[in-house]
């Protein structure tokens, strides 16, 4: 029965997971053929927008699903399904409410916020035009809450990737339109935005319609579970509060961050006497290449989510040694993906920029925000660790601690002329700089492991070093030869990515033990590593 347990969580891990995952990856790809649609100037006009609408839809619908999810699992356990479609109806009118005030609220503060805070008053449309998805959002959030914690998890991942196709399919299309009828840049920066709100509706009525055929069934379930004394609704209320309030400020955290970039990178170009539209294109910038630094955490992401569970599991049990070398191995696997993937779109910046966005002006930011991949995905893993070992809180007061030093490098950096947009870059590798050695000085202390600085850091950087001599003269001869730019980027990766391979042989990264706890690709590199020997004992 135990096995089973296990072996059901594992299973609705997994199918979270995938979803997670598959939908980040939308997310960040989708914004590739928008940039080259609208430009620039019209990515800043729609980050500012979004990155508010991020913000608030933390806030409003974060914590309290997560709640329902929770207190649902409670009461289903001990066979009272009554009580817990009530604490489902009250959590439902609870989450719309704050959901439908949020989306009042952001509609009358819009032109305030354009005007006063982000300094663009274009910005108005897009984030008018965006509002509505908070509140369409929150009652899906409910929802998906009640069925999570009836264990029943592929409603959710269901609704997740509708809701991500539905909304990449209504901003690509809108926008196209709107740039072949010559629309201003805001009404079409508003159309990429009101994406978000078809999206949401089209998961919402794919979750709507699984509940309603559903319903016999939780209905059956209600009549066959026993009558017990009901909760007052501000019992219920305040129950789930408790649960939602610290998990909510939690998810604020990342949101903040970015919140950080639109609130001060305009306002201190223009304290750096850069003209008001130049400034917005170079926010623009900045956000146009997020996607390239978001793609390489999306295995950093995957690793975190089956990290919980084995880590949980592997503590509860007084395994520490498992638990220093899951955590050892992890650590070391996330820097020897983030390390080459970093100096790889550094040194490609140019091209890279090129060839997907039809411009180059962002590859200046490319080249310095590169590097944060290496601290976000480290921080991504560590998060991992310490939610397993039961330190939820620790990974956010790292991740303030990093946005306090974003403000102050921020409010620094960016209106020295010099720098001016690198200034954000700069300090966005910073901060996560600062927040993933926390992380790691945290999860060391918690399970005792000895950060070996050798073998996890130095190994995987000679490894690095020899790639990226071998991309930039590789990238260096195709140019010179005039190949096309994209054959000249695309060859130069391929070609780094082999001598990567072989670099990390000749270096010898991982010891055997280590190779065999890695499936699948373990056992081929120690059958290769073998045969060359350059296979490292432990």
């Amino acid at each position: 029965m135990r096995k089973q347990k296990q072996a059901s969580f594992v299973k609705n891990a997994a199918i979270l997971s995938f979803a997670g995952i598959f939908s980040r990856m939308l997310g960040a790809i989708y914004r590739i053929p928008l940039t080259r649609l609208i430009g620039r100037e019209g990515m800043g006009l729609y980050q500012m927008g979004y990155s508010i609408y991020a913000l608030l839809l933390a806030v409003s619908a974060t914590g309290i699903p997560v709640a329902i999810s929770k207190l649902v699992s409670e009461e289903a356990t001990k066979n009272r399904m009554g009580e817990a479609r009530r604490i489902f109806k009250v959590a439902t009118i609870l989450l719309t409410s704050i959901g439908l005030v949020f989306t009042v609220g952001f509609m009358l503060t819009a032109p305030f916020i354009s005007n006063k805070i982000v300094k663009e008053p274009r910005a108005l449309y897009p984030m008018l035009a965006v509002a509505p998805a908070i509140f369409i959002v929150a009652l899906m959030a409910s929802i998906k809450g009640f069925f999570q914690g009836l264990q029943m998890m592929w409603p959710t991942a269901i609704a997740q990737l509708s809701e991500q196709f539905g909304r990449i399919i209504t901003v690509l299309v809108l926008s196209w339109y709107l740039v072949s009828i010559n629309s201003k840049l805001e009404i079409t920066a508003a159309g990429a935005s009101f994406g978000a709100v078809i999206g949401s509706l089209v998961g919402l009525i794919v979750i709507i319609f699984i509940y309603l055929r559903s319903k016999p069934f939780l209905n059956k379930l209600t009549r066959q579970s026993p009558r017990v004394s009901k909760r007052s609704t501000n019992q219920i209320i305040k129950r789930i509060l408790v649960f939602a309030i610290p998990i909510t400020i939690g998810a604020m955290v990342l949101p903040l961050m970015n919140g950080i970039d639109t609130v001060l990178v305009k306002s201190r170009l223009l304290d750096a006497g850069i003209e008001s539209t130049e400034a917005l294109s170079l926010y623009g910038d900045l956000t146009t290449v997020i996607p390239l630094i978001n793609l390489p955490s999306m295995l950093a992401y995957a690793l975190a989510a089956s990290l919980v569970p084995a880590i949980s599991m592997a503590s509860s049990s007084g395994k520490w040694r498992e638990v220093r070398s899951r955590s050892k191995l992890a650590i070391k696997l996330i820097l020897m993906i983030g390390l080459p993937a970093a100096l790889g779109l550094s040194i490609l910046a140019t091209p890279v920029t090129g060839m997907l966005f039809g411009f180059t002006n962002s590859a200046k930011v490319l080249q310095i925000l590169a590097f944060a991949v290496i601290f976000l995905t480290l921080h991504q893993c560590c998060t991992g660790i310490l939610q397993g070992l039961g330190y939820t809180g620790l990974p956010v007061r790292n991740l303030l601690i990093g946005g306090v030093v974003k403000i102050v490098l921020n409010y620094t950096l960016i209106a020295i002329p010099v720098l001016n947009i690198r200034g954000a870059a700069i300090s966005s590798v910073l901060a996560y700089a600062v927040a993933s050695i926390l992380n790691v000085r945290s999860v060391c202390k918690h399970t005792g492991l000895r950060f070996d600085i050798f073998d996890m850091i130095v190994r995987p950087l000679i490894a690095t070093g020899i790639m990226g001599i071998f991309v930039y003269g590789s990238y260096s001869v195709f140019v010179k030869a005039e190949f096309a730019n994209s054959i000249s980027a695309l060859a130069s990766v391929m070609i780094g990515v082999v001598c990567y391979a072989i670099a990390v042989l000749l270096t010898k990264c991982f010891s055997k033990s280590e190779l065999e706890s890695i499936p699948y690709v373990g056992p081929i590199i120690i059958r290769v590593a073998g045969k060359l020997r350059l296979l490292r004992r432990d």
